[in-house]
């Protein structure tokens, strides 16, 4: 009843901002991804540009975001405070995860696209959208001051006329991002640790269906010395590549710039003293943050750009937008599995999370109400762009054309289905 009292007296303003705020966010992707059509139309870039760009991705634009967040804006008093986070996003995933696995009788992808069937449904897009719109909900509605940080008086705070405590519009947003960034630690540490070199090594099984696309089929070689001889699943068909062992791959993977720097990151933002050094008046090393603030902030224009530009090289070669609704024979996936993996994405998994989550929110988190709007605004996003940069990072260039082919739709029903999970959210979360 709280709820339904809630968004009848909600003031108009709110809903219009809502809707607003998600326009925004789906329509700065569009205009990327029309951007992307036109650098492939006219020519300006092709696929070893594409492979060029996940390469800097991997080594320095990520890298440099996810070392920038932990390390500016964390400390050991709020790692302790909001850690159940890190926990709530790896334990969304591995549920996501459990859910794709059931929609597998009723999707059918093919066997190559499979695990990354499985990989676009679980791993939704936890950055760059949720940190669109908790910048444009705190631009437009106060948010109370969470019990901790009243209590650490760790900074003032306003006090309206009836001398409840808000957050500044720039406090909120701090503390959201930073709410955000932990939300994903987990998740991306176990993408680049685990999830690269699992879906490395099906490259080394052959597709046992698929007839149509054996140009694109991985050919198995024998084992010698711990390494394995295969094809390159978007080589040609006389040129081999030798791949080390399982162990060496995860092993490989584990010392990747995306896996260090979130370490370093969280060494720099738990120890004050290192802190000290990056950050703050009189920062010894305020340059070296100053540039890396500079890499960071291209990181998500990167990745949309580089989906962009993978969808864009399909649909200019088949010289049809039909394929945007799904084609197996001429593009790899069926109208079936783009339906269940858009339905399930940003439909079906949205309502149980949110569900799941205001029944069992009060037991999981502290009493923190941006707390709470995060972890609802984190389950009605479409799926990442960072899967179609993995299959570029693994060379699987015409796999991450068709996870693009899947991605533009999500965000097209995206503008109606964020704009009623955000709506929902801000009601559940009883933000204001």
């Amino acid at each position: 009843p709280s709820v339904i009292y809630s968004a009848i007296n909600m003031p108009d303003s709110v809903i219009w901002s809502t809707l607003a705020t998600t326009i925004k966010a789906v329509s700065t992707v569009l205009v990327i991804y029309i951007g992307g059509y036109i650098l492939v139309k006219a020519k300006l870039i092709d696929r070893k540009g594409v492979k060029l760009l996940a390469s800097l991705s991997n080594y320095l634009f990520i890298p440099a975001l996810l070392l920038l967040r932990l390390s500016g804006t964390l400390s050991l008093e709020t790692f302790k405070y909001a850690w159940p986070l890190t926990l709530i996003g790896i334990g969304s995933v591995l549920f996501n995860l459990l859910f794709a696995f059931l929609c597998l009788p009723i999707a059918q992808p093919t066997t190559e696209f499979r695990p990354w069937f499985l990989l676009a449904i679980s791993l939704p897009n936890t950055v760059a959208v949720p940190l669109v719109l908790i910048a444009s909900i705190c631009n437009q509605i106060e948010v109370e001051v969470p019990a901790y940080y009243l209590e650490a008086e760790a900074f003032e705070v306003a006090e309206n006329s009836t001398q409840a405590q808000f957050l500044t519009v720039s406090q909120c947003i701090d503390i959201g991002e930073l709410y955000i960034f932990l939300y994903s630690i987990l998740i991306t540490l176990s993408v680049w640790a685990l999830g690269i070199p699992l879906l490395d090594m099906t490259a080394r099984e052959k597709p046992r269906e698929d007839p149509e696309s054996q140009s694109n089929q991985i050919v198995p070689r024998e084992q010698n010395s711990g390494e394995e001889e295969i094809y390159d699943s978007d080589a040609s068909a006389d040129t081999k590549q030798k791949r080390p062992s399982h162990f060496k791959v995860i092993l490989k993977q584990l010392t990747q710039p995306a896996v260090t720097s979130q370490f370093l990151g969280l060494l720099i933002g738990l120890t004050a003293p290192l802190q000290n050094l990056f950050f703050g008046p009189g920062a010894v090393l305020s340059s070296i943050t100053a540039s890396v603030q500079i890499i960071a902030g291209a990181a998500l224009s990167i990745i949309n750009l580089i989906t962009a530009v993978s969808l864009s090289f399909k649909i200019v070669e088949l010289e049809s937008i039909k394929i945007l609704f799904g084609d197996e024979e001429r593009f790899g996936v069926s109208r079936r599995t783009l339906l269940s993996l858009m339905v399930g994405r940003m439909i079906i998994l949205p309502l149980i999370g949110i569900g799941v989550f205001y029944v069992l929110g009060d037991k999981l988190i502290p009493d923190d109400k941006l707390m709470l709007l995060v972890c609802f605004l984190e389950f009605s996003n479409p799926t990442a762009n960072f899967v179609i940069l993995i299959a570029q990072i693994l060379e699987r260039s015409r796999i991450g054309e068709i996870v693009a082919l899947c991605v533009l739709p999500q965000y097209l029903v995206g503008i109606f289905t964020i704009s009623g999970f955000t709506f929902a959210s801000l009601l559940l979360a009883d933000v204001n």
